[in-house]
């Protein structure tokens, strides 16, 4: 098994390739995700405006919908942007999902309104109670939310196979051994492999994953 994962490392260039790939996907999909998800969670959350419940049914309707059916709409948006065949025609879509999106929801509803009331009182702006009460507060499953997108990103292989055309641009997930297209212990190996970042990072953020958990939980708050 140790020359399998020395053949992979070594002798697998395209390992190393289809490794950085899924980082982007990753990485550039979190970082999308921690500047978008939390300021419109919050508004969802807390802000009153018509269509409020409507838009946040329109999410949790995007969450149980299979990715065969929004196939057709999302490549026609990717194509008319122009970056079709290209890292951003996954890393776009999955900025802007539905799971993280009604996670973070779930998180700012658990902010006491007493604590919002009270800064808003004191003439903080709303921006201020977001960013120095709410978000604050939220932490634990904002963070959740965000590495449990990132491990959704790492893993995809529905987007990456329908979007992307150019081989050279997949993810670690569809990673082939080049040598022998039917070496099984070849692909066992390059999975551990690849399973290692992600699993650091699982082991790093439990804590958050725990109190994101503890968080979002609707008992907790009865």
């Amino acid at each position: 098994m140790i020359d399998a994962f020395l053949q992979v490392l070594l002798d697998e260039p395209a390992f190393h390739v289809l490794l950085s790939n899924s980082a982007f996907i990753a990485v550039g999909t979190a970082l999308g995700q921690a500047l978008v998800a939390p300021p419109a969670a919050w508004v969802l959350a807390r802000a009153s405006f018509p269509g409020r419940r409507p838009t946040i049914a329109l999410y949790g309707l995007l969450l149980v919908l299979p990715f065969q059916a929004l196939l057709l709409p999302n490549y026609l948006a990717l194509r008319a942007l122009g970056i079709d065949n290209t890292l951003w025609a996954v890393v776009a879509p999955g900025i802007f999902s539905a799971f993280p999106l009604l996670v973070m929801v779930a998180a700012f509803r658990a902010v006491p309104q007493n604590l919002l009331d009270s800064a808003r009182l004191d003439g903080a702006s709303e921006g201020t109670v977001f960013l120095s009460i709410g978000l604050p507060l939220a932490s634990p499953g904002v963070f959740a939310a965000l590495l449990l997108g990132f491990f959704e990103s790492w893993n995809a292989v529905e987007q990456p196979a329908a979007f992307l055309k150019d081989p050279a641009l997949w993810p670690i997930a569809l990673f082939v051994p080049a040598s022998n297209p039917e070496a099984t212990v070849l692909m066992g190996a390059a999975a551990l492999l690849a399973a290692v970042p992600g699993l650091l990072l699982f082991i790093a953020g439990l804590r958050f994953l725990d109190e994101g958990a503890l968080a979002t939980d609707p008992r907790r708050h009865l």
